[in-house]
């Protein structure tokens, strides 16, 4: 799993959002589903301006000593993204 920041063409409330998924394309087909199912914004604005990977899974401090930690639920153990500042 990977945090990705997920930024699209329009819309000042709803242009920037904060997704942890498997890849680029995962997390951009989440915020368009989102964005499609509550009718938010018009269609072009609803349109990819860029993906950017946040964070990494795993445990690296030669890359960064930020992590971000995140409990899928309560049977499975926790798992921790570190941030990736050199991509």
């Amino acid at each position: 799993m990977n945090l990705y920041r997920v930024v699209i063409e329009g819309g000042e409330n709803f242009s920037e959002s904060y997704v942890v998924a498997d890849c680029t394309d995962e997390a951009y087909k989440m915020v368009r589903k989102f964005l499609d199912e509550k009718h938010i914004g018009l269609e072009a604005d609803r349109r990819l301006k860029y993906i950017e990977l946040v964070a990494t899974e795993g445990y690296n401090l030669s890359v960064s000593s930020t992590m971000l930690y995140m409990k899928k639920s309560s049977t499975e153990s926790t798992k921790d993204l570190n941030i990736n500042l050199n991509e």
